[in-house]
C-alpha cells in the first residue's frame, strides 16, 4: 500500500497551513498534494509530535486539520523513535551476519495511526469467560484498533488536551553539563552523544536481539564486531553501526545540534521540536517545516551530511518545487 510511495512529514503548522487554505499558494500546493496522494505517488504519515501538536487546536481548525490529516496520511503514522531503534538494531545485526545491506522495510517503520503507542495490540481476555467465547470480541476490538482514523482519535482526546511531556531541571541540567563538557566544539558534542546513546540504546538492544541467536551465530557476532572495532574505514564501532541506523543517526545529530544551543531550554516545545526532527531527518522523502529554529538544525545537519537523499523545504515555495520533482516523475 505505501512501499512504492514517497514519504512527506509535514509539521503542525504545514498541516495548518494547507487546511486552512487562506492564500492561494496553500490552496494551489494542497490540491497538488491531494492529486499526488490519489495518484500513489506520495502519502504524509503522521508521527507523535504532529499529533500531540494537533490536540492543542480546537474548533473549526481542529475540524479541518484533522479531515485533511486523514485523507494525506491514510491514517499511517510513524512507529515510535523506540520502535524504530529497535527495529534498526536488529536489521543491522541480520547485516553483520550475512554481509548484506538491506534497507529498513516500510512495516518496519510505519504503521496503524496507534502504533506510536505500541509496537503490538495485546489485549487481556477476562478470566471469568472462556478463551473460545472471547476470541471473535477480542479480533473485533484490535481489529478496530488498528484501523482507528485521525478523526476518530480526536473524538476519544478531543482538542485542547496536548499530552505535554513531564520534563523536569535534571535534563536542563544534564544539556548544560554536557555542553561544559564538549566546550562549544561539535565534534567532542558529537562524540558524546554517540556514548550516550551506544550505552542507553545501542549496546542494550544488541545484545536483546543477540542473546535471541544460537550460540554459533552469537560467537559469529562477537567476531564482526569486532572487526568493525579494529576497522580505520570509520572512527569507531558506534560510528559503523549508526551508518546504517538513520533514524538512531538523526537522534544523534539532532541531539549534538541542540546541546549546543544555549537558547534551547527544558519545556515541552522545545522536546516536540526535537522529537519531530529525528523523524524529519531520518525517513522522510520530504521534510517541510516553518519553524525556524528547526529549519536552522537541519541546514547545520546538512552541512555535516547527515540528511543523504532528504528534500527540506521551509516554506510553500520551495515545497512545491520539490513536488514538482516527484510529479515529473515517470
Amino acid at each position: 500500500m505505501i512501499s512504492h510511495r514517497k514519504s512527506i512529514l509535514f509539521d503542525v503548522g504545514v498541516w495548518i497551513s494547507l487546511s486552512d487554505g487562506k492564500c492561494e499558494e496553500s490552496r494551489v500546493i494542497r490540491n497538488r498534494v491531494r492529486k499526488l496522494v490519489r495518484t500513489e505517488k506520495v502519502f504524509a504519515p503522521l508521527c507523535p509530535p504532529s499529533l500531540w501538536e494537533l490536540r492543542k487546536q480546537q474548533g473549526k481548525s481542529l475540524a479541518k486539520c484533522t479531515e485533511l490529516m486523514e485523507e494525506f496520511s491514510l491514517n499511517i503514522s510513524f512507529r515510535s523513535a523506540e520502535q524504530i531503534f529497535e527495529n534498526e538494531i536488529v536489521n543491522f545485526l541480520n547485516y553483520i551476519l550475512s554481509g548484506q545491506p538491506y534497507p529498513l522495510p516500510a512495516k518496519s517503520v510505519y504503521g496503524p495511526l496507534l502504533c506510536y503507542l505500541s509496537d503490538k495490540i495485546d489485549i487481556t481476555p477476562s478470566p471469568d469467560v472462556p478463551l473460545e467465547e472471547q476470541r471473535n470480541q477480542i479480533m473485533h476490538i484490535r481489529s478496530s484498533l488498528e484501523r482507528m482514523g485521525v478523526s476518530e482519535y480526536v473524538r476519544l482526546t478531543g482538542g485542547g488536551s496536548c499530552p505535554f511531556p513531564q520534563l523536569d531541571g535534571r535534563f536542563q541540567q544534564a544539556s548544560i553539563n554536557r555542553r561544559k563538557l564538549a566546550n562549544a566544539s561539535t565534534n567532542w558534542a558529537r562524540r558524546i552523544e554517540q556514548e550516550n546513546i551506544a550505552l542507553s540504546v545501542i549496546l542494550p538492544k544488541l545484545n536483546r536481539a543477540r542473546r535471541k541467536l544460537p550460540i554459533t551465530l552469537q560467537a559469529e557476532v562477537f567476531r564482526k564486531i569486532e572487526e568493525l572495532r579494529k576497522s580505520r574505514r570509520y572512527k569507531s564501532a558506534i560510528e559503523h553501526i549508526l551508518r546504517f541506523c538513520p533514524a538512531l543517526s538523526a537522534y544523534v545529530e539532532t541531539m549534538t545540534l541542540s546541546e549546543l544551543d544555549i537558547s534551547r531550554k527544558d519545556n515541552p516545545n522545545d522536546f516536540f521540536d526535537k522529537e519531530l526532527v529525528v523523524y524529519g531527518l531520518s525517513y522522510p522523502s520530504i521534510f517541510t517545516s516553518f519553524d525556524g529554529w528547526i529549519k536552522s538544525l537541519v541546514d547545520m545537519a546538512l552541512q555535516h551530511g547527515v540528511l543523504g537523499g532528504l528534500a527540506f523545504s521551509s516554506s510553500l515555495s520551495s515545497l512545491g518545487v520539490q513536488l514538482e520533482a516527484i510529479e515529473n516523475e515517470i
